[in-house]
């Protein structure tokens, strides 16, 4: 899992650049649900959505993409889809 994301550039970083080091943090957690999460960014603020199966994956999404430089908020839309009782 990466714990910090440095970014070298002159001047502010691109929307499209921080999707990018999101979806890369995602993808190399150790969590491959993780992975399914889509990533939107404007002007710092990331969006996050998609369904995960748990509150727990829901916050680590959250967490691990926080870290990204560039990104000012998280706003986390993901939504917990509790597998139906049998």
């Amino acid at each position: 899992m990466i714990s910090t994301v440095q970014w070298e550039r002159c001047g502010s970083i691109e929307s499209e650049d921080i999707v990018k080091l999101a979806q890369l943090c995602l993808k190399q957690s150790d969590y491959a649900l993780l992975q399914q999460v889509s990533v939107e960014c404007e002007r710092g603020v990331l969006f996050l959505r998609g369904s995960l199966p748990s509150y727990h994956h829901k916050q680590l999404a959250q967490e691990v993409v926080r870290r990204v430089d560039g990104v000012t908020q998280v706003i986390n839309q993901i939504e917990v889809s509790r597998p139906h009782p049998r």
